[in-house]
């Protein structure tokens, strides 16, 4: 009994070394729970490279090399997806873009290609994407239109494409749905023309390149808050990014599973944003823009093609350069209807909250406001 009186006095004595010992316990604890689950973000962390020599035991690393062609990647077609939506990540990343010979297409998709695809950030449920014999993420349509046929071409990056959704839940397929629902007497075809990352220059130039061959009578046209980057910029600023943070921290490209190479490619990318866009001024970037449009309105009006400008994620990076403001003025002056999708990048229609792409309802709800927009400015005859 005495022995316990002992104790008991020595914790009252010795709160602080007590409180110590809980929290070092409390630490190595949670530092053992990281290890023996192969946590990824820890791995690729300052202490778990760190504690890396402690890791070599098979049983527990289990590396997972940054490759192009690992065995989940070999076939397209019949990459496994990962399973914990959400948790894991992604194993059949994006296989469908290819560098494009166009000096002004950064990159453009293989015609006739077919994958599954389940992320590039984080795990999302498999979708299927095919490619058609055109290069863009549709049905097979002839370049001819068919009599009786209103044509409209939907213009965009990664949004409009319908990355992490299949084909008929993207915005352009329903929105063509809801077309052909009036039974109006004609029939209404919606070409998905989205290419993943394009940008507002890419975008006119394939209306110039492809767009303009299937004889549109509507474009339109979804601005997102990276459209003005430069995508060759874009790529050296992120490599050299990449290669000095796996100098400063001791690592090669080989150390990282994929999983791990996007995230610090992640930071890489709002680095290039911060860096070139946050201080820029509401005077330069209403100048890029009228250029820019200017070129749109010269390829719409001569064939008397109609444009409406969809915006989505807009303000994400330059919330104080008043770019929502600017695009309306100059989307005016053209008599360009405009749809602002901003309210559906929230949490409830998006992916995840590592993907801000939109999800099935978020697809739904922005073809409503378009089918809306074009009732409302006479371009679609109310019923």
């Amino acid at each position: 009994m005495s022995q316990v009186k002992k104790i008991v006095n020595w914790i009252k004595n010795n709160n602080f070394y007590l409180i110590y010992l809980i929290i070092l316990i409390l630490i190595t604890s949670y530092l053992s729970f990281l290890i023996l689950t192969n946590n990824i973000q820890f791995k690729s962390s300052i202490l778990g490279q760190f504690l890396k020599p402690v890791l070599k035991n098979n049983e527990i690393e289990i590396q997972k090399p940054f490759t192009e062609n690992s065995e989940l990647e070999t076939d397209p077609k019949k990459c496994k997806p990962c399973e914990k939506v959400g948790v894991e990540p992604p194993r059949c990343f994006e296989r469908f873009m290819r560098k494009s010979n166009n000096s002004r297409l950064f990159s453009e998709l293989i015609p006739n290609f077919e994958q599954i695809y389940d992320g590039t950030w984080i795990c999302l449920p498999p979708t299927i994407i095919r490619i058609n014999s055109y290069g863009f993420r549709d049905y097979e349509y002839s370049l001819e239109k068919p009599a009786n046929t209103y044509r409209i071409i939907a213009l965009g990056d990664s949004h409009t494409f319908g990355a992490g959704v299949n084909l008929t839940d993207s915005y352009p397929k329903i929105l063509e749905q809801l077309l052909n629902e009036r039974n109006d007497s004609r029939k209404y075809e919606v070409l998905n023309f989205g290419i993943p990352g394009a940008n507002l220059v890419e975008k006119i130039e394939l209306l110039k390149e492809k767009g303009v061959s299937f004889n549109p009578d509507l474009v339109i046209l979804q601005w997102n808050a990276d459209d003005r980057v430069n995508r060759t910029e874009w790529e050296e600023f992120i490599d050299s990014y990449i290669e000095r943070y796996l100098t400063e921290h001791n690592l090669s490209k080989e150390m990282l599973d994929r999983f791990s190479y996007e995230e610090i490619r992640s930071e890489a990318e709002a680095a290039y944003i911060r860096m070139k866009f946050m201080n820029d001024s509401a005077y330069r970037l209403r100048a890029e823009l009228e250029e820019e449009f200017k070129e749109l309105e010269e390829i719409t009006q001569k064939r008397g093609i109609k444009v409406v400008i969809l915006l989505f994620h807009t303000t994400l990076f330059l919330p104080s350069s008043n770019e929502k403001q600017i695009l309306k003025d100059i989307a005016d002056k053209y008599k360009w209807p405009v749809i602002d999708c901003d309210k559906y990048a929230r949490i409830e229609y998006i992916l995840d909250k590592n993907d801000s792409h939109p999800n099935q309802l978020g697809h739904k709800l922005i073809a409503l406001e378009v089918y809306k927009k074009l009732i409302e400015s006479s371009i679609i005859p109310k019923n």
